[in-house]
């Protein structure tokens, strides 16, 4: 796993200027209100989707962009794929934040993207 100060916030244009020559890779973060309880004890007021990964620890879908792809379109795709729900549209409005490293010539989009109760059934 790489250190967090291998990375850097970089602005947008920054990251296009990189797209021919690094990697990128692109998730999302899909979250509703959800105000109840959980197991009857623990007051909770959000829903955040997140999965297993194959490295055993939790993380957002998401995956690498592929060529001539935007990283909201890649992140949609990805968010598609790897749990099925084809109904929520990513869009540059749900971007978050962009990290990169010079290390691993790799771009790492975030975006959130709120959705209905229904993305948690």
């Amino acid at each position: 796993m790489l250190a967090s100060a291998d990375y850097v916030e970089v602005s947008e244009s920054e990251w296009k200027a990189l797209l021919p020559s690094y990697g990128h890779a692109a998730h999302v973060m899909v979250y509703s209100t959800w105000p109840g309880r959980f197991m009857d004890k623990y007051e909770h007021k959000f829903a955040v989707s997140m999965q297993l990964r194959f490295d055993g620890t939790l993380g957002f879908p998401g995956g690498m962009v592929d060529s001539g792809e935007t990283p909201e379109t890649a992140a949609g795709r990805e968010l598609a794929e790897e749990t099925g729900c084809h109904d929520i549209d990513v869009t540059p409005s749900n971007h978050v934040v962009t990290h990169v490293s010079k290390k691993t010539q790799l771009c790492l989009h975030l975006f959130a993207k709120k959705s209905g109760t229904t993305a948690f059934h």
